[in-house]
């Protein structure tokens, strides 16, 4: 007999992207310039200008939905093992660290770019 809601790994791969991605566009930021891009998603710049409070905010919640789906998606375990011991300040520190290393990258979307900064990260370690 099948579930009425079962979900194959496909369908909760893509919901957790989508979840992940409204998530993110959602998060408000506190810069003068630059705040949103596109459809509303905020900017590497934006994330540079927020207060260390709202910085915090966003990587908890973008570490929170990259480890859930990984596990859900049966992602890159060595990866979210890497962040999942770390707390909302350390996470703050590197990415604030990585963007501002990478000034060419300010004006796209900070999601992705948290996840290129969580994945080196991760490499080098």
């Amino acid at each position: 007999m099948t579930q009425p809601f079962a979900m194959t790994g496909f369908c909760r791969a893509v919901f957790v992207f989508l979840l992940l991605f409204s998530f993110l566009a959602l998060v408000p930021a506190r810069a003068d310039v630059g705040d949103t891009i596109g459809e509303g998603l905020l900017s590497g710049d934006a994330y540079r200008y927020s207060t260390e409070l709202d910085r915090q905010v966003y990587v908890a919640g973008a570490s929170d939905l990259l480890i859930a789906f990984s596990r859900q998606a049966g992602g890159d375990v060595a990866w979210h093992r890497c962040i999942e011991p770390m707390d909302a300040v350390q996470l703050e520190e590197h990415f604030l660290k990585w963007i501002k290393a990478h000034p060419e990258e300010w004006p796209n979307p900070a999601g992705p770019l948290f996840m290129r900064a969580v994945r080196e990260y991760c490499a080098s370690q």
